[in-house]
């Protein structure tokens, strides 16, 4: 990777050139010799009269040498400059090359501050690098052929070797200074060769173009902006391995990290430690100085256990306040003398935070597990033994490291670990979906028969001949404004007369526009047949290859415009035949394909030749928007076209796929047309060797776009993978609070063995009125909730007040008051439970003011308090007490509605009319006949004094409620 990977590979303070091996010493050193002698030799021989121009390239080398791009690990990263030092390369030969390298890394070396043979290192290597390849580049000129092409495989084959050549001597520098191979420092692999490889060849195209017309440079932007939008992919797939609050990997990560180092320990018969950490008191330092604090800790114990690992280590947050580290190669002595080293500088540093004047402190117990060569442990047993050596450590006083087996383990800790008990667990975050960037494409439509669907109908398909679970499967639901797809599949007969339709169309253009073709190009247009297979042959299946992404379009608009009839005839057979082969389908997917594309191409020409003579005769401006516009046009014929096919096969508006389906691709299109001029112009200015130089970062970035797009897949998968387990765990969670709240309801009513489920019916009323008022779910369901729990106060009143038959005094009646702010103080304890404070105090207040606690009145009323509080009171009128019969629906509706306005809200009121007019009797519940059943104790009889309303006298409302 050349200028990346071995400046992390050495670069941390603590690895001074004395603290590497010997080898490692005598090969950076020997690279270092023969890198500047290579470099001060070639220095003289540079010619001087382009002095300026190079000056320039090395300032624009230096720029993007500074600033780099994050690679596939934490220790790599790319840089642009690559593409400058191939344009160096082609432009001026091996010494400026050379020289433009050194520059920008000089610089590079004042802005970072690499230790001093870190970058003497990259400097000698890329010196032997470059002269390497220019080698190779002298001695492939001397193959016989045609001179252009033995040029450009002589260039091919030295950028090629340019990239490899760096690629080893890097990777084995990493290799002797931290021991890790070429796969696993990810210096090699295909990936990064490709990219590199690309930007180089990129660079040379740069170079040709210059020569021709500098002004066309500008073309090359553009691919360098879709190189630089892949390169970018190896960081969007490191973010699902790292921890987003402390950029530590992940316990994911970590599983599948410590099951290929426990294989590898296995194969060289080396230890293995993993070691279990978890900060103390982390909730203590939540609760005194907020979350923040805890998080800003958090993060800054993180980074101190990243920079006293060592390069080999691997640093991983499990969760919460616990941290994982991975030392392959290591003794459990070794591995104790480097982790007490991390406990005291932890110990030892102060945390400043800014919510609070003074530092925080702060420890941490950690837990060793050793594999030795002779044992045999799983990942999941040296995890769990690490475990329970950290739960030692918790145990015999915190602030300490405890190596398994060397300390008995406590009974009660064994159980606290294997029931996952705690100090204090934070809640952990989950990876976003890195947000997709669209990719060229070039379109192939889904045609199948009314036989095929039938086919298909047996194998899980749907009527629209799609397997399902397909990324498009959305397209045969319901449509997002509600409106409902057809339920009818299209005839078949429709769908073949489009298709017929579509042939007839381009077949009339052929003979149209082959009047007045000229001569063919045979050598050009089999140069771009070979560019429009390589890449076709290379187009990534989406929407469960009912559709295709290529970068085919950009020979396909390339050829038309530069060939005329004969290429776009030509090309679109050979795209539409590379695509039947791949994929096979009927013949009516065949026909309509390449007639698509013919007819899209076959316009192409005809807009160019709006402009009255060949595009090559106008000014380079103008070449470039017309390849544009005809981009423009391509995009709009073909997507159309599909768009209406696709209609007729499933019966969805052509406007809605459109949108659904292709409108993301236009941009794309509209790169893909610079690409195709970029095209244009190489072959008219230097033939098929410039069209091959051209290629080289096309098919790059076709790889890197196939790439791109599985990787992106495999992402969605896991997130997918993720987010169901959390759903999971979250309809746990939820069934289990419901559960305690269920419990807790009953744990209420059963003190009265009369009213048994009496919470649970309020429950249901007020959520009842809470959606006949039109509330919002989540309001209906903290109403539900209040409901479960509006009386948990009562289990602070004495039962001998509670339950008493008398009248109450007015003490006992201010006691059994005081429930409702019992209740609410109980509440403010959960977390949880908290948005229904002013829910559960608030529904014995009237709404004439005259209720309590607080006595607010009307809207000061939460409107929960008050549709809790008429559905209490419903509740207590529809079931039998000792001293009076239930009440019918119909006397309880006269007895609220003759209290609206000064005991209930009047529009409370309203929405229980309407339940009672929906529902009818079986709206209201008694909850006593149901006491009776599971006591087997009569009713007593009603008292002789008259039914009050709750709270209409004092001696009567702790009873009604």
């Amino acid at each position: 990777m050349g200028n990346r990977g071995q400046e992390p590979a050495l670069e941390d303070e603590a690895h001074t050139m004395h603290k590497i091996s010997l080898l490692a010493k005598i090969y950076i050193l020997g690279t270092i010799v023969l890198g500047g002698t290579l470099t001060a030799w070639y220095a003289r021989q540079m010619d001087p009269t382009s002095g300026w121009l190079i000056a320039v390239t090395c300032g624009l080398a230096a720029l993007l040498q500074i600033f780099k791009i994050e690679g596939a690990t934490a220790r790599t990263s790319y840089n642009l400059s690559w593409i400058v030092y191939g344009a160096s390369f082609v432009l001026w030969g091996v010494p400026a090359t050379i020289v433009v390298i050194t520059v920008a890394h000089l610089v590079e070396w004042l802005w970072h501050r690499y230790l001093w043979y870190i970058q003497s290192f990259n400097i000698a290597s890329f010196a032997i690098t470059v002269a390497f390849a220019g080698a190779i580049f002298e001695q492939v000129k001397t193959l016989p052929g045609p001179t252009q092409l033995v040029d450009a495989l002589a260039l091919l084959s030295a950028l090629a070797a340019f990239t490899v050549v760096n690629h080893l001597m890097v990777g084995l520098a990493v290799q002797l200074a931290r021991g890790q191979s070429l796969s696993e420092s990810g210096i090699f692999t295909m990936t990064t060769l490709a990219i590199d490889f690309g930007m180089l060849s990129l660079g040379a195209s740069s170079a040709f173009i210059w020569m021709v017309n500098p002004y066309a440079v500008v073309l090359v932007l553009f691919v360098a902006y879709l190189l630089y939008r892949v390169i970018r992919l190896p960081a969007l797939q490191r973010q699902t391995e790292l921890d987003p609050k402390t950029g530590l990997f992940n316990a994911r990560y970590l599983d599948s990290y410590l099951a290929r180092e426990l294989e590898r320990a296995r194969s060289l018969s080396r230890p293995l430690s993993i070691v279990m950490a978890d900060l103390d008191l982390l909730r203590e330092i939540n609760n005194s100085y907020g979350h923040l604090a805890g998080d800003e800790v958090l993060k800054k114990v993180a980074q101190i256990l990243q920079a006293s690992a060592r390069d080999v280590d691997v640093v991983a947050r499990f969760g919460g306040e616990e941290f994982a580290i991975l030392m392959p190669g290591t003794t459990a002595d070794q591995a104790f003398i480097q982790v007490e080293a991390m406990r005291k500088a932890i110990e030892a540093a102060e945390f400043t935070i800014s919510t609070h004047p003074a530092p925080i402190k702060a420890t941490m117990s950690f837990g060793i597990a050793t594999r030795n060569p002779t044992d045999e442990l799983s990942a999941e047993e040296l995890i769990h033994q690490a475990d329970l050596a950290v739960y030692q450590a918790k145990h015999f006083g915190r602030n300490r490291t405890i190596v398994f087996g060397e300390e008995p383990l406590p009974t009660h800790t064994l159980l606290g670990v294997m029931g996952g008990v705690s100090e204090g667990t934070e809640s952990t975050e989950t990876a976003s979906e890195p947000e997709p960037w669209p990719h060229s494409s070039f379109l192939h439509s889904p045609l199948f028969t009314r036989q095929e669907q039938q086919e298909r109908a047996g194998q899980g398909w749907h009527r629209t001949g799609r397997p399902e679970g397909s990324p498009s499967a959305e397209m045969d639901s319901e449509e997002a404004d509600g409106e409902k797809a057809p339920s009818f599949t299209p005839s078949a007969r429709l769908l073949n007369v489009f298709v017929a339709g579509t042939a007839a169309v381009a077949g009339l253009l052929i003979i149209f526009f082959l009047r007045e073709a000229g001569a063919p190009d045979w050598v050009g247009l089999l140069v771009f047949g070979l560019l429009a297979v390589l890449l076709e042959g290379m187009a990534t299946d989406i929407y469960a290859k009912d559709t295709s992404v290529s970068t085919s379009v950009a020979p396909l608009i390339a050829g038309s415009l530069a060939f005329g009839p004969y290429g776009a005839i030509l090309l679109s057979l050979v795209i539409t035949a590379v695509a039947y082969i791949k994929h096979g389908a009927r013949w009516s997917r065949l026909i309509f394909n390449f007639s698509n594309h013919t007819i899209a191409s076959l316009l192409t020409i005809w807009l160019v030749s709006l402009l009255g003579r060949p595009l090559a005769t106008w000014p380079l401006p103008i070449q470039l928007g017309m390849t544009l516009l005809a981009s423009c046009l391509v995009y709009i014929s073909t997507t159309g076209l599909v768009a209406v096919a696709v209609s007729l096969n499933t019966g969805h508006p052509v406007k809605r796929i459109w949108m659904e389906r292709f409108r993301w691709l236009g941009p794309n299109y509209l790169v893909l047309g610079l690409v195709a001029y970029a095209l244009i112009f190489s072959y008219a200015t230097a033939g098929p060797s410039g069209t091959l130089i051209i290629l080289v970062p096309l098919l790059m970035l076709q790889i890197s776009q196939r790439q791109y797009i599985e990787t992106t897949k495999a992402m969605i998968a896991r997130l997918r993978e993720i987010n169901s387990q959390l759903r999971k765990q979250t309809e746990q969670v939820l069934t289990l609070n419901e559960d305690l709240l269920l419990a807790l309801a009953r744990s209420i009513d059963l003190r009265d063995p009369y009213v048994l489920e009496h919470s649970m019916h309020v429950a249901r009323y007020a959520a009842l009125i809470a959606e006949t008022l039109g509330l919002p779910p989540e309001r209906v369901e903290l109403v539900r909730k209040a409901g479960l729990v509006h009386d948990i106060g009562k289990l602070a009143i004495p039962e001998a007040i509670l339950f008493k038959p008398d009248r109450l005094t007015p003490e006992e009646y201010r006691i059994v008051k005081d429930h409702v702010t019992i209740g609410a103080d109980l509440l403010k304890e959960f977390q949880a439970l908290h948005q229904l404070v002013p829910f559960v105090r608030h529904h014995h207040e009237r709404y004439d003011g005259t209720g309590y606690p607080d006595r607010l009145a009307g809207e000061e009323i939460p409107l929960e308090a008050r549709i809790l509080g008429l559905a209490d009171a419903v509740e207590a009128m529809a079931s039998d007490r000792p001293y009076r019969r239930g009440m019918s629906v119909e006397e309880i509706l006269a007895e609220v509605e003759r209290h609206q306005g000064t005991q209930f809200d009047p529009q409370v009121v309203q929405a229980f009319r309407k339940l009672v007019e929906t529902h009818g009797p079986d709206l209201v519940v008694n909850s006593a006949n149901t006491a009776y059943a599971r006591t087997g104790e009569p009713i007593r009889q009603p008292w002789d004094e008259p039914y009050l309303m709750d709270m209409m006298t004092p001696s009567l409302s702790h009873r009604e409620r």
